[in-house]
């Protein structure tokens, strides 16, 4: 599956048996790797919801990725903005992303109000971070429509802030719009790559020693 494009696997996939708590994400690394995939997506709502625990597992998956070369990515089914400020809870989930190891982090947009204010706190997380992060197009009324996630993205770049785009196809088409269509009016912060000469400092060498 493997060749010159990075391939991820969405823990997602195999959701039926995540569900069924017949697998635990843990156990998907092996699987993953035998795809000849090259990374794999860890969802946040499949870990324990016991902080201690999670932690856990969180180390658990970063130690067998590491063994196996799957560089890792962290999906949080969260809102980045919440009542039109950053998350108070943001800080935690790059936490989590740290000890998993994880080369990117991505969350919901959420709710950030009309216009974006009060900003400082969010860059010097997302700065701080060693894990790229980015927003997704969700499947939500608001955060589904192509002029407002438009929108918030020219926001966002025209304020610096050293946040990536993850363009989902498939929530787009669940909204009803057409990706294609989609592409151009997202182009600003697109494939998840924050403004140049905004990235997160360790990012780099922590890919670096992913691939090792």
């Amino acid at each position: 599956m493997s060749g010159s494009r990075p391939v991820f696997v969405n823990t997602m996939v195999y959701k039926e048996a995540l569900d069924a708590s017949t697998t635990v994400q843990a156990d998907l690394v092996a699987e993953v790797l035998a795809l000849g995939a090259t990374g794999i997506e860890i969802r946040r709502e499949y870990l324990s919801p016991e902080p201690a625990a999670r932690r856990e597992e969180l180390l658990t998956i970063a130690g067998l990725a590491t063994e196996a070369g799957l560089e890792v990515y962290y999906s949080v089914p969260e809102s980045l903005f919440v009542d039109g400020e950053a998350s108070p809870l943001l800080t935690g989930y790059l936490d989590e992303a740290a000890t998993l190891g994880a080369l990117s982090v991505k969350l919901n947009i959420g709710e950030p109000g009309d216009e974006l204010t009060g900003l400082g706190s969010l860059v010097e997380a997302l700065l701080a971070a060693s894990a790229r992060v980015t927003i997704e197009n969700d499947q939500t009324a608001r955060n589904g429509r192509l002029d407002v996630v438009a929108a918030l993205l020219r926001d966002l770049r025209a304020q610096n802030v050293p946040i990536g785009y993850t363009f989902d196809a498939g929530n787009w088409l669940w909204a009803g719009v057409d990706p294609v269509a989609a592409r151009p009016g997202t182009r600003a912060l697109r494939d998840g790559l924050p403004p140049e000469g905004h990235r997160p400092p360790r990012w780099a060498a922590l890919r670096a020693a992913r691939r090792g």
